[in-house]
């Protein structure tokens, strides 16, 4: 039955069980909640109306990080939206849409494994956001204020944007066993804008 796919009877998400979450594991959970954000449209067949989820996010972080139900529950329901969204557009993972949602895990999954998994999976995706942005800038395809932005709200979030101790050529030796390796290079999620089209780079190192 490995590799099969099943589509649920039902889908379940309780989040009054998030108030019995350790605070680390809610921390490291709302990185996801800003990759989301960052990603809206581009993962929208639809042009976004009214706010956005990114602003949605930056102007009630105080209520998410409280578990506020009238926002924990509208922010939740987005991003599951958008979930259920790429998923049915790319069932298979073929590459050509669920991709975006690795946004932050190219360099995230070579962290994890860099420090034997000590580092939570959220922050280390809160920092492979924070680098792919950095990258994205000095590759010129982004104003340096998105990156401001975003790692404004992943600090506002008690999330790292900071590299650990850990050996930059074993990262990088890492990121090369990254699951959308392709043609031996990695591909990276860079992004162009809060709210606007993403940009998919093939380039055989970070610069």
């Amino acid at each position: 039955m490995i590799g099969t796919f099943y589509h649920p009877r039902l889908v379940l998400s309780d989040a009054s069980l998030l108030r019995d979450e350790p605070p680390g594991e809610l921390r490291a959970a709302w990185a996801e909640v800003v990759k989301y954000a960052m990603l809206e449209s581009s993962l929208l067949r639809d042009q976004v109306a009214g706010i956005t989820l990114f602003d949605q996010v930056e102007q009630n972080v105080n209520g998410l990080i409280g578990l506020e139900k009238r926002i924990l529950l509208t922010i939740i329901a987005r991003c599951v939206a958008l979930k259920a969204q790429v998923v049915a557009g790319d069932e298979r993972d073929s590459g050509h849409y669920r991709i975006f949602l690795n946004y932050g895990h190219t360099i995230g999954h070579a962290l994890e494994a860099a420090t034997n998994y000590g580092l939570p999976h959220g922050e280390a995706v809160a920092i492979g956001m924070a680098i792919e942005a950095r990258l994205s800038v000095r590759l010129g395809l982004v104003d340096p204020a998105v990156e401001v932005r975003q790692n404004d709200l992943l600090t506002r979030l008690g999330l790292p944007t900071k590299l650990p101790q850990v050996s930059h050529s074993l990262l990088i030796e890492l990121i090369n066993y990254d699951k959308k390796v392709f043609g031996g290079a990695p591909r990276w999620i860079l992004p162009v804008g809060i709210g606007a089209p993403w940009f998919q780079a093939v380039l055989p190192r970070p610069i």
